[in-house]
């Protein structure tokens, strides 16, 4: 999920006031919000993130040196 926002003259350029057109595979879509607080529900009631990390440190730790790794939180990239 994610927002954006500015003072009334930048907004006022995005569509459908202004010319700038902003969208999204999934934007403003209620099935898509419902299952992003579904799912943040469930990271917080199960606490799984801080195990999610410790496991991608874990995958970053293990192919540094073979590959560029860069993670942050639970989320990684390989650079190849």
């Amino acid at each position: 999920m994610g927002a954006y926002g500015g003072t009334r003259v930048i907004m006022d350029m995005v569509a459908p006031s202004g010319g700038v057109y902003q969208a999204g595979t999934l934007s403003g879509n209620p099935v898509a919000m419902t299952a992003g607080i579904a799912t943040l529900n469930a990271i917080k009631k199960f606490k799984i993130y801080k195990p999610l990390e410790r496991r991608t440190l874990k995958i970053k730790d293990e192919l540094e040196g073979r590959i560029k790794v860069s993670a942050i939180g639970s989320m990684f990239s390989l650079f190849f």
